[in-house]
């Protein structure tokens, strides 16, 4: 498990063993003697292993409430009709003076991320038959993301700033990195000439190699459902940049099968520049696995070899 970085927010509330046990035997006491250990601190939620097959997840920060609430909400509709785990909450925490916010109890996966254990190429179309079965048609009141599935052109802001953020901190290097800021601009423009004019489509909505676990070199679970949202696909399938070499595109696309795929691959094209350029630029400054995911995502996604 990865340790809290000295990017990562501070968390707003203290959250420690006591407390987490205090909870469990108010709210849930079958769970509260079962050994509790400390996982991991994410920007917004802290989450701690509870005995062999369990997790407590506990938001950090005030903002990242609505995210576990959501995933409580909606996973439990969307996760269930998946081919591949979930971490569905097998049971839910409420505020009380003790802590202020929901929280939950979900699968303990014992797994890797695809940061640490790439996953295979040929799993290319396992991962592609897994994100037809999330987008499906979603309902009126699916959560709103303004920053997944939705236009391009939403987005050309961020992605301007993420662009001129990074060309400041590379500097010098930066002509030298094989970045192109103008081919970068094309490529990102031919995404938003076109547009998703379907109904909008359930998205796992932060889908990228740290949110994806892998096991025995197979596709193991989807991890971390607080952006889960509705609109238009691209924004997840731009994952087969980050996780895939281009020799293993053909078979993902085909087994992901969607009519005018070339204007999709053009937007999740898109999509995986502006995340490249967000995970190169935090990485850059104390997340080595997510500044060689960006990079790897920008190196493939500007590549001029045919979609």
């Amino acid at each position: 498990m990865t340790t809290q970085s000295i990017t990562t927010p501070v968390a707003e509330v203290p959250i420690n063993e006591p407390l987490i046990r205090r909870l469990l035997e108010e709210q849930h006491p079958s769970f509260s003697n079962q050994a509790l250990v400390h996982g991991a601190d994410g920007w917004d939620n802290s989450t701690w292993r509870l005995g062999e097959h369990h997790a407590v997840r506990l938001p950090r920060r005030h903002t990242a409430v609505q995210c576990l609430e959501n995933e409580q909400r909606w996973l439990p509709i969307v996760g269930s009709q998946l081919s591949i785990d979930t971490p569905i909450p097998v049971a839910t925490g409420r505020p009380n003076d003790r802590y202020p916010w929901p929280w939950s109890i979900v699968p303990w996966f014992d797994a890797s991320t695809a940061a640490e254990q790439p996953l295979p190429s040929s799993k290319a179309e396992h991962l592609a038959s897994v994100l037809r079965e999330i987008h499906r048609p979603a309902p009126a009141d699916a959560p709103p993301n303004p920053y997944r599935g939705v236009p391009l052109q939403d987005r050309r802001l961020a992605f301007e700033e993420r662009l001129c953020r990074l060309e400041r901190q590379l500097g010098d290097q930066f002509q030298t990195s094989g970045l192109d800021p103008d081919h970068l601009r094309s490529l990102f423009s031919r995404g938003e000439q076109s547009a998703w004019e379907q109904p909008p489509v359930w998205l796992h909505g932060d889908l990228h190699p740290k949110n994806i676990l892998v096991a025995h070199r197979q596709l193991a679970a989807l991890i971390d459902w607080g952006d889960i949202t509705a609109g238009d696909p691209a924004s997840d399938l731009a994952c087969v940049w980050m996780l895939f070499p281009r020799k293993a595109h053909a078979a993902f696309w085909q087994a992901y099968g969607v009519q005018d795929s070339d204007r999709l691959k053009e937007r999740s094209r898109a999509w995986a520049i502006l995340f490249g350029l967000l995970f190169l630029s935090v990485g850059l400054k104390d997340d080595p696995e997510f500044a060689a995911i960006g990079a790897r995502t920008l190196d493939r996604a500007s590549s001029p070899s045919r979609l």
